[in-house]
């Protein structure tokens, strides 16, 4: 789990990562998500911050979650590449899920 208050991070997952959290609390963090295990799960939740993961190119992520005065956006092109499910939770906050 990483956690976030006042400021900017940038998180790498070890890869075959299954299942990870990210809170952020008035700040930005940045998490790369390189190459998922199987039933792969990050959950995030932004409090007043931003959240930008970033995924490998062609994979398939499910965006689930919700916002209050925020907002989500999955920005990744699904291919034939692994599942990720990204769990999104928002207060005056934003989340975006991005391929590199």
């Amino acid at each position: 789990m990483t956690f976030q208050l006042f400021g900017g991070a940038a998180v790498t997952l070890p890869v075959k990562w299954r299942s990870e959290r990210s809170f952020t609390v008035i700040g930005g963090t940045r998490v790369t998500a390189p190459e998922p295990g199987d039933n792969a799960r990050l959950k995030v939740t932004s409090v007043l911050g931003s959240i930008r993961v970033v995924v490998p190119a062609g994979t398939r992520v499910t965006l689930e979650g919700f916002s209050v005065v925020g907002g989500r956006e999955n920005r990744a092109v699904a291919g034939d590449g692994p599942p990720i499910t990204v769990s999104a939770s928002t207060f005056f906050g934003s989340v975006v899920v991005e391929a590199r």
